[in-house]
């Protein structure tokens, strides 16, 4: 699959290898879209919860400690967007690079 990537302003082409577990007859370009698309939106979350809260660093790995942690990691980024305060955060775009996001 190819896609048009736009980083410098100047248009590039990658290529991008799937792995999905459709045959044949299911694959569309939609529906391989879809995938990547859904698959991006999980690694930016990651990228934005390992750059905003060191979630990566982390020494908790014991017991439901981790599935805590990622819920309160959550709840603070959900808070941080919902709140007028001033401070920033970054988002993953579309082209899955990250961008500051201003709040306040």
């Amino acid at each position: 699959m190819h896609r048009r990537v736009l980083t410098t302003g100047k248009p590039t082409l990658e290529r991008v290898h799937v792995l999905a577990d459709l045959t044949m007859p299911q694959v569309t370009a939609a529906r391989l879209g879809g995938h990547i698309r859904e698959h991006s939106g999980v690694q930016a979350l990651h990228h934005l919860r390992d750059v905003t809260l060191c979630e990566d660093v982390s020494r908790i790995r014991a017991g439901n400690a981790p599935l805590a942690m990622g819920g309160l990691r959550n709840t603070v980024l959900a808070l941080a967007r919902a709140l007028p305060w001033r401070t920033a955060l970054p988002r993953s775009t579309s082209h899955g690079l990250s961008e500051t996001l201003h709040f306040g």
